[in-house]
């Protein structure tokens, strides 16, 4: 393409233009070629092809018919409507090195018109979606699957901001129990015979009891922290199948517990009287004695 030149050309509804890649003039340029979209068309007509864009024969730039989006969305809220996107299908010749030789099918190249991506889609044309014939034919069904799924995300979206605050939190906690289960049921099949002491199992042995409390409480026979029996007792009741579970190993920590402190006291009371029988010793052996200060009072102590 070093002598070959490059013509816009914009369709008569404006809704799509196409760029001819071996034009024998250098600019052929039809109405308002600054609207083309994507911006990087500009580019494209300014800097040197060979170096940012691979070889190609023809580029079209188009998007739906208004009547085909009316159709799609004739039942819908204005203002839930997406706007239109643009798509780019490009055609490459057969033999570089010999454009006589024809052109490939046109070939989707989505939305984005960047120098790394038109080769990727080059290097792997037969990838992508493709006509023999018909850009817009090629076209008009991508564009209207990526309509309908952005109208959807609005609408969803709509109805999410909708929710009153309280059905939210439900929907997060929902959401949060159904992520720790897929993930506790991957760590208890992947580590049956190895629970981790701390992990997924653990939490949600917590938070669901259940399955996931009886498997990690066949592995390590405790908790990580007693509290936490308190609070399994709590979230599943005194008399739940969890609570009965935990709660004799609790007692007994919380007994071994008592009996630690206990006996500190005991020795503590032990050293104090010990340290008391010394003193009262040491004052036996020694002399009570009372002598008169300078102004005439008596001052007694042990001496």
């Amino acid at each position: 393409m070093k002598n070959a030149g490059i013509a816009v050309y914009e369709n008569e509804s404006g809704r799509s233009y196409r760029i001819i890649g071996n034009s024998h003039k250098w600019t052929l340029l039809r109405r308002k070629p600054e609207e083309l979209l994507p911006q990087s068309v500009a580019e494209y007509l300014t800097k040197n092809v060979e170096k940012y864009y691979p070889l190609f024969a023809d580029i079209w730039i188009g998007t739906l018919a208004d009547k085909d989006y009316t159709d799609l969305f004739k039942d819908a809220d204005p203002k839930e409507i997406p706007r239109k996107n643009y798509l780019v299908a490009l055609r490459f010749f057969n033999n570089d090195k010999n454009p006589e030789d024809g052109l490939s099918d046109w070939t989707n190249a989505y939305y984005d018109m960047k120098p790394e991506w038109l080769v990727h889609v080059a290097s792997k044309r037969t990838e992508f979606a493709r006509h023999p014939d018909s850009a817009e034919a090629l076209a008009a069904p991508i564009l209207l699957k990526k309509a309908r799924i952005e109208w959807e995300s609005i609408v969803k979206n709509n109805q999410w901001n909708a929710l009153p605050w309280e059905e939210k939190q439900a929907i997060y906690a929902a959401r949060a129990e159904s992520t720790l289960r897929t993930w506790a049921d991957i760590e208890l099949e992947s580590n049956i015979n190895n629970i981790p002491y701390g992990g997924d199992v653990y939490k949600a042995a917590m938070e669901l009891g259940g399955k996931y409390l009886t498997a990690y409480w066949h592995q390590w026979k405790r908790l990580p922290k007693v509290e936490d029996a308190s609070t399994i007792c709590h979230r599943f009741g005194k008399q739940s199948r969890e609570c009965g579970l935990v709660n004799g190993w609790a007692n007994g920590v919380y007994a071994q517990r008592q009996e630690w402190e206990t006996q500190a006291q005991q020795k503590q009371l032990e050293e104090i009287k010990a340290q008391r029988k010394f003193e009262a010793a040491v004052n036996q052996k020694r002399e009570w004695r009372c002598t008169s200060t300078n102004n005439g009072a008596k001052l007694c102590k042990y001496y």
